[in-house]
């Protein structure tokens, strides 16, 4: 691996990392708040 090809690959990787995590936030939320009613 170069590093060109390293340091996409980790971009790439964290992206999708921060991705997941926000949709996850959003998902747990939407779901507390239809839990609460409130």
């Amino acid at each position: 691996m170069t590093l060109e090809q390293y340091l996409v690959f980790l971009i790439f990787g964290v992206s999708i990392f921060a991705l997941s995590l926000y949709a996850f936030v959003v998902w747990s939320e939407k779901r507390a708040r239809k839990t609460k009613k409130g």
